[in-house]
């Protein structure tokens, strides 16, 4: 995937519903501007609405078709966004993540 991530300038996730959505922690640290649906269960984590990215609901595709048009059209906007997508995204490393689920656990 890191491939992928490179060849792209945006990262896009419409979901209905994605208890977290990993893909999402890579395509950040990638350093893509990020656009996902407020189902995705990382976005209120990783997405920082006008910042890094946006968030919508799911069912709003003329809201999601602005935040596609205004990344298409402003690379300077992307890599800004792209940037702190970054920034976010070192927060969450594999490391980080097992230490917040195992502080988590009832025992």
């Amino acid at each position: 995937l890191p491939d992928i991530y490179r060849k792209a300038d945006v990262f896009i996730l419409p979901s209905l519903r994605e208890p977290w959505g990993h893909v999402v922690t890579e395509a950040a640290a990638s350093g893509l501007p990020l656009i996902v649906s407020n189902k995705v269960g990382s976005s209120p984590d990783l997405v920082k609405h006008d910042v890094n990215g946006y968030i919508y609901e799911p069912n709003n595709i003329r809201k999601l078709a602005k935040y596609i048009m205004k990344l298409v059209y402003s690379s300077k906007l992307r890599k800004k966004m792209g940037k702190e997508s970054e920034k976010i995204a070192s927060n969450y490393n594999y490391d980080r993540m097992v230490k917040m689920f195992l502080d988590n656990l009832e025992l």
